[in-house]
């Protein structure tokens, strides 16, 4: 749980400037959120201390151009800088770029860089690591699942070590934000094989971390950057636990062997309602509109290539009663591809209701008919595929279990397969699944090209990257989202990417099961925890009393 690691799943807003500027603030901690509390004690703000965290799987790779999970996300977010960030309130602002200016027509963005900014080895941060990194990302070599956000760029003109200028073929609505990314060095990687480089497992940044080590199966080390631009977090070292069982990872936060932790609905409503764990723990709820879960249908699959069966197979899951009954009420529906707390959501599209009986008519309409043992039949095919998902993760299992039994309900055989995340990650590329559960973080800017456009359907042969996994492709669909990056006008945009969520919901390429809450616990010891509009602040404000800590 990290606010360094915004950027990773493109946590934006889209916002015209004309110029800006503005360098990260030093760490000035912000009011103890529990200092309200009767006999709270405030304590002073001071530098070390070392906070455990944890994480539920290894990191794929520690290099942020390769990887787009949440676990090495983790870890780079707080290795590496952008050009820009976002800070708690979504607001832009200057990371290892000063400042910038946007030019009128959109095509040109100049940027004057920070001086004096080192890499973690103590070599000096220039225009060049910048083109490098742009270089890197759209490599056809390059396994990139970004690349889509950088293949726009026509050319970056480097005007001297700290001042360059990105040309844009065309004008393109997203692409201040798209500066978010990390930049990577090109003194240790221009003469390195790019994808099995030690530098993967070994990386070196600007951030507020330094990478120490990383043993996999165990533990990632993080340690503070005395010398980082923007002023050194509080908190001297960082531990990230690799702790793949959701259950033991909540039994290591009772022991009090890790400090903070995201815990499961389940977690908190039977467990966490104790005297013993609210005097050791704060518990942090708030609502992420962000992270929508999902049913998705690999579209190169024959039998989810008929959009009255997508449909179908959403109408047959109650998804209120999901959301009731495993999260407690603690979520809602959602019918597209947008944050729900984005101005791309249309919250005039109502989702699909439950309805096994309509789920029926569909499928009989299909072709689809009832066999002598209750599954559906056609051509004398089954109706039954696989489901694959991450694992282990029980609240997903029962996830996954309770939606296999609505479709067998309506005549659909569902088999479903658990995945340690790297062998899953693996799977969605190369496109080997029949239907895949999961979620996507996504933030108030709405170009998500690189899931839903056709031309970011991977293929590993051709070493083409890209995140549309389910292959899906829609031609209208293609348009609108090239449309949408080519539009400035903010109300046009609005009407654009609200085609794409009305003709996403008629296609149903993925089932939109809803969103939750989160819920975090932190230790005590740990102070200057607030929440803020995009969720926990950001961790660099955080800091552990001398005299609280542990290690």
């Amino acid at each position: 749980m990290h606010c360094f690691c915004l950027y990773f799943f493109s946590f934006i807003i889209f916002m015209i400037f004309i110029s800006g500027c503005g360098a990260p603030p030093e760490p000035v901690v912000q009011e103890n959120a529990n200092s309200t509390q009767t006999g709270e004690v405030i304590y002073p703000v001071v530098y070390g201390g070392t906070l455990v965290d944890s994480a539920g799987a290894n990191p794929v790779s520690l290099n942020p151009l390769l990887t787009n999970d949440t676990a090495s996300g983790a870890v780079t977010g707080m290795v590496f800088d952008g050009l820009l960030s976002y800070d708690d309130n979504y607001a832009l602002r200057g990371d290892l770029a000063e400042s910038w200016e946007v030019s009128a027509d959109g095509m040109n963005i100049s940027f004057r860089l920070r001086k004096g900014v080192k890499w973690h080895d103590g070599v000096e941060f220039t225009a060049e690591d910048v083109k490098f990194t742009y270089q890197k990302m759209i490599d056809p070599k390059v396994d990139a699942p970004f690349r889509s956000r950088f293949v726009i760029i026509d050319s970056i003109e480097i005007i001297d070590p700290y001042d360059l200028r990105v040309h844009y073929g065309k004008p393109f609505s997203p692409g201040l934000e798209r500066w978010v990314f990390p930049i990577i060095p090109k003194h240790i990687l221009e003469n390195e094989d790019f994808n099995s480089s030690s530098f993967n497992q070994k990386p070196i940044g600007t951030g507020p971390y330094r990478f120490v080590e990383w043993i996999p199966d165990d533990r990632v080390i993080l340690k503070v950057n005395q010398d980082y631009f923007a002023g050194k977090p509080f908190i001297s070292q960082w531990i990230i636990r690799i702790m793949p069982d959701n259950s033991m990872a909540f039994l290591s936060l009772k022991r009090d062997e890790l400090d903070l932790m995201g815990l499961t609905l389940d977690q908190y409503v039977k467990q966490v309602d104790s005297e013993e764990f609210r005097k050791m723990f704060n518990v942090y709820h708030y609502p992420r509109g962000d992270v929508f879960h999902y049913v998705g249908y690999n579209f190169l699959k024959p039998i989810f290539q008929d959009r009255r069966v997508r449909r179908a197979l959403t109408m047959a899951i109650d998804r209120q009663k999901l959301i009731d009954e495993i999260f407690y009420g603690y979520g809602q529906i959602t019918t597209g591809p947008f944050s729900m707390k984005a101005w791309a959501y249309d919250k005039n599209i109502k989702p699909w209701p439950y309805s096994p009986e309509q789920a029926r008519v569909l499928l009989s309409e299909a072709g689809w008919k009832p066999g002598p043992d209750g599954i559906l039949e056609r051509d004398g095919k089954k109706f039954e595929f696989e489901v694959i998902l991450s694992g282990p993760d029980k609240t997903r299992e029962m996830i996954a279990n309770a939606i296999a039994s609505y479709w067998e309900s309506v005549g659909v055989k569902a088999h479903l397969k658990t995945m340690e995340w790297s062998v899953f990650l693996k799977a969605l590329k190369e496109k080997n699944f029949d239907a895949t559960l999961g979620a996507w973080s996504v933030g108030p800017e709405p170009d998500h090209y690189h899931i839903w456009h056709s031309s970011q359907i991977p293929d590993v042969a051709k070493e083409k990257a890209g995140s549309n996994y389910i292959s899906y492709s829609n031609p209208e669909a293609d348009r609108l989202w090239d449309e949408g990056r080519a539009t400035f006008d903010m109300q046009k945009r609005r009407e654009i990417y609200g085609k794409i969520h009305a003709l996403l919901h008629e296609d149903q390429p993925y089932t939109f099961l809803f969103v939750k809450e989160s819920i975090v616990a932190v230790n005590k010891r740990v102070k200057g925890v607030t929440i803020t509009p995009s969720g926990l602040n950001e961790s660099k404000f955080w800091y552990i009393p001398e005299e609280l800590r542990k290690y």
